[in-house]
């Protein structure tokens, strides 16, 4: 509860210096795990202090009170005094509706005082002119700065001190766009701070993987199995590394340790389906494969896998069926479109080799 009361404290204040000095913002201000004392005790007297000055300007000037209590107030709920879940220090989302109160207070502000230096109200202009120019600048610069999960999470890194999810984020995106040399220093990064990071050593093996580097791919993807054995993404990536080393009696088998673990199996089921179907094992891939569409019965792959299955013997009446619910789904899957194609030619040529009447 110190911690929560000292970060509420310095985060109140940080909001205040964000209004008037929007720059520097991040996606994400990790949680602390210590505030120094002197931090909290000048933030502490700074409320305080306008506290006691906005209470006692009420009856002369209410909308200091009403503002400043609409920010405190409004901002109370996601102070974090109150721990639901993992919270951040702060939030700039946070800050719409209590920065209204905020608003209130500066427009009459400067309202009341533009009477008392008529004088200088060209000067006055000039300087709100620039001040809104420099909001307008730094408007622009953040706006830049959601183009991609990269260039945000990058940004969040020049601002907070280390967090995992700025470095992991940053890794997948350049996963996706094959950097994997820099996607690999930041998920190093994330496991020099947390050696049994999951997800880190996950997407770590998956970059192995998508590199072609098997065995190293395997051994980041078995340990992150040890780690969280009910993650599916994690046994389908080592099964097709697996496949690849040639070892489909290794990668079967892990698939059915998943089944036993893993909550969400569609993703498996294909997967087991489809090498039970490579390795000859015809009737238990087809088995999988009506598994697999009675959780799943939209599940594309999985209608085009069986469909094939029912091709293979001889079934090409449902065979037909089932490729054209798979294109009901992808109207222009390629796979479902040469399925069809196959059992027209086979129902063209088995018409074709009746005798005559």
């Amino acid at each position: 509860m110190g911690l929560r009361i000292s970060n509420a404290l310095v985060s109140n204040v940080q909001y205040i210096i964000n209004f008037f000095f929007p720059a520097n913002l991040s996606i994400l201000y990790p949680y602390p795990t210590s505030v120094p004392l002197f931090k909290s005790l000048i933030s502490l007297a700074i409320l305080l202090t306008m506290t006691t000055v906005f209470l006692f300007q009420y009856k002369n000037k209410p909308y200091l009170t009403i503002g400043w209590f609409w920010f405190l107030g409004v901002l109370f709920p996601t102070s974090g005094l109150i721990l639901g879940t993992l919270w951040p220090a702060m939030a700039d989302r946070w800050a719409y509706l209590p920065h209204v109160g905020l608003g209130l207070m500066t427009s009459c502000i400067i309202s009341d005082l533009l009477p008392l230096f008529d004088k200088f109200r060209h000067v006055i202009t000039a300087c709100a002119c620039l001040f809104i120019a420099f909001l307008a600048f730094t408007t622009r610069q953040q706006i830049g700065h959601w183009k991609n999960s990269e260039t945000i999470f990058k940004q969040a890194l020049t601002v907070t001190d280390y967090h995992y999810l700025p470095h992991l984020n940053i890794a997948v995106a350049q996963i996706q766009k094959g950097q994997h040399a820099k996607a690999r220093e930041h998920l190093r990064t994330i496991l020099s701070h947390e050696p049994d990071h999951k997800e880190a050593i996950y997407n770590l093996g998956l970059s192995f993987y998508e590199t072609g580097e098997n065995d190293a791919a395997l051994r980041l993807l078995f340990k992150a199995i040890d780690l969280q054995p009910t993650q599916a993404k994690a046994y389908l990536v080592a099964s097709w590394a697996l496949q690849r080393n040639n070892q489909t009696n290794e990668a079967i088998r892990l698939c059915e340790i998943a089944l036993e673990k893993v909550k969400k199996t569609d993703g498996i089921l294909y997967e087991l389906a489809f090498l039970l179907s490579a390795s000859g094992e015809k009737e238990a891939a087809e088995l999988k494969a009506i598994e697999l569409l009675s959780i799943a019965p939209g599940h594309v792959n999985g209608m085009i896998l069986y469909a094939d299955l029912l091709m293979k013997r001889n079934d090409t009446g449902k065979a037909l069926q089932f490729y054209k619910k798979a294109l009901v789904h992808e109207p222009e899957n390629e796979e479902a479109l040469q399925g069809i194609a196959k059992c027209q030619a086979s129902h063209q040529k088995e018409t074709s080799t009746l005798p005559p009447l």
